[in-house]
C-alpha cells in the first residue's frame, strides 16, 4: 500500500549468489528500534525493496494507512486521528529533508553506498545510484576484486565526493574502496535509530542527520 518498488537491476546483474536460510529471511530492518552496531545485515534482496523508510512521505502513507486500520479494528477513533497527526508531522520532515538536501548541485547528486537500499530515497529526493559497493545486499558478502575496480574507476570517473556507509558497520572491503577511490566515506543511519546523543535517537531525527550528512559530503 506504500507503492514499492523493485531492488534496482544493477542488484541482479553481478552474479552474486544470496544467502537464503530462514534466519535470513525471517531478518528484516526496523527503524523502530537500535540495532547491534556489530550486526551486518544478511537478508536476501531480491523482490521488492523493504527500506521505504527512507522516503518520508511514504512513511506518513503508512501512518495514515496504520491508524485507519487499527479504528476500522477496534472501533477506536484515536488511532485513526494519531495516524493522520502523524501523517502531516511526516510531510512537513519530508519538506525539512527537501530544504537541506536543496543546495546539491545536480552534478553531484549520485549516490554510491555500501549495498542496495537506497532507492526510495534516490527516487524521492532526486538522486541517482551510480553504484554499491557489495551488489549482492548483504554486508557479509564478497563482491569479486574485479566488481571492486570497476565501481573505483566509476567512482574516479564521476568525481563522486563521498560514498556512503551504515551505521551496522563500516567493512573493510568499503574503506578500501575509498581509499583507492580517494574520496571520503560518510557513515548514514539505514537500518536503525542511533543511540542517545547520536542524533539520530528518533526517526525524524535520523532522517533529518541523514539530509545533513549527505548535503555536507556532496554539496
Amino acid at each position: 500500500l506504500v507503492d514499492p518498488i523493485p531492488f534496482a537491476a544493477e542488484d541482479d546483474d553481478h552474479g552474486h549468489e544470496e544467502e537464503a536460510n530462514a534466519e535470513d529471511e525471517d531478518h528484516a530492518h526496523d527503524s523502530d528500534h537500535t540495532e547491534d552496531p556489530n550486526h551486518a545485515h544478511t537478508h536476501s534482496h531480491s523482490g521488492d525493496d523493504p527500506h521505504f523508510w527512507l522516503d518520508a512521505t511514504r512513511m506518513g502513507r503508512a501512518a495514515h494507512l496504520i491508524g485507519e486500520e487499527l479504528t476500522a479494528r477496534t472501533g477506536t477513533a484515536d488511532y485513526a486521528s494519531c495516524g493522520a497527526y502523524l501523517a502531516h508531522e511526516l510531510q512537513l520532515l519530508d519538506a525539512q529533508v527537501r530544504e537541506i538536501l536543496e543546495p546539491i548541485p545536480t552534478e553531484n547528486r549520485k549516490l554510491v553506498t555500501d549495498h542496495a537500499a537506497w532507492g526510495y530515497f534516490t527516487a524521492a529526493y532526486d538522486f541517482e545510484q551510480v553504484g554499491v559497493v557489495i551488489p549482492g545486499g548483504s554486508t557479509e558478502a564478497e563482491p569479486s576484486s574485479a566488481d571492486l575496480a570497476r565501481l573505483v574507476e566509476t567512482i574516479r570517473e564521476i568525481g563522486v565526493p563521498a560514498i556512503f556507509s551504515n551505521n551496522a558497520g563500516t567493512t573493510r572491503t568499503i574503506g578500501s574502496v575509498a581509499g583507492d577511490a580517494g574520496t571520503t566515506l560518510v557513515e548514514l543511519y539505514e537500518g536503525s535509530l542511533g543511540p542517545a546523543g547520536s542524533g539520530a535517537e528518533t526517526y525524524q531525527d535520523m532522517m533529518l542527520t541523514n539530509a545533513r550528512l549527505i548535503a555536507d559530503a556532496l554539496g
